[in-house]
């Protein structure tokens, strides 16, 4: 565990303050409430699902994904978690965890209990609506996904994602250089976009022969976001919050 404090701006905070105006009373409530960060290895599972939500979590640093695993163990990445993402914000209307969060790298993450982001909600009026809007944004994220599996051909579907993923990083605070290297295997983009790993190992080709990305022992580059947001046909609006 390392103490929180010690950061002067975690990613949370660049992602709020993107949502809504926060003042510094804010500021030092909510780091109150993030006072160590619990560490967990990559493949580790941060929260099984059917098990009860006694904390909402906070990535402080690496990536997650809330995941479904059917009773073969196939896997189905339903959405990432990204540094300065949480999950569990609405802990009093779903009690227990419908899906897994997975640590697809080592990951540090922040554990706020239930009583304690209640009490966040009733104290800080500014924070509750920036966690709101996230919140909001989170479903439109779902919907981006429905419609990105629905509608689009698999090449502009990768791209789309990628894009995407890119685009949330920036909004965490990330240079944009450490945005373009995205630490997911293609099996993670396999089953985020319901496609075979062969399928998937193709279309990584595909793009890559663009020059827009390129596959890496480590993950995914992107080597040209104007490219790939062009393959995608990329609009940003449904993201909202902090764009530069």
């Amino acid at each position: 565990m390392r103490d929180a404090a010690s950061t002067t701006k975690h990613p949370l905070q660049y992602r709020l303050q993107g949502f809504s105006p926060i003042k510094a009373s804010d500021i030092q409530a909510l780091t109150a409430l993030l006072s160590d960060v619990n560490q967990h290895l990559a493949g580790s599972v941060i929260v099984p699902a059917g098990h009860p939500q006694t904390h909402a979590v906070v990535v402080a640093s690496g990536w997650c994904a809330r995941c479904h695993l059917d009773e073969h163990g196939k896997r189905q990445i339903i959405n990432y978690l990204l540094p300065g993402e949480m999950a569990g914000v609405f802990l009093g209307v779903y009690p227990s965890a419908e899906y897994e969060i997975t640590a697809l790298t080592d990951v540090d993450a922040w554990r706020i209990p239930a009583q304690a982001l209640a009490d966040m909600f009733s104290q800080c009026p500014r924070v509750a609506l920036a966690l709101t809007w996230m919140a909001a944004r989170d479903e439109r994220l779902l919907e981006k996904q429905i419609v990105r599996l629905g509608l689009s051909e698999s090449v502009e579907r990768l791209a789309d994602l990628l894009a995407e993923l890119y685009t949330r990083q920036l909004a965490a605070g990330a240079q944009p250089e450490v945005a373009a290297r995205l630490p997911i295997r293609q099996q993670d983009l396999a089953d985020t976009l319901g496609l075979s790993r062969v399928h998937t190992n193709l279309i990584c080709q595909a793009l890559g022969e663009t020059g827009a990305m390129a596959s890496t022992h480590s993950g995914i580059v992107i080597q040209d976001i104007a490219k790939l947001q062009r393959i995608a046909a990329f609009d940003d609006s449904y993201l909202g919050g902090n764009r530069t």
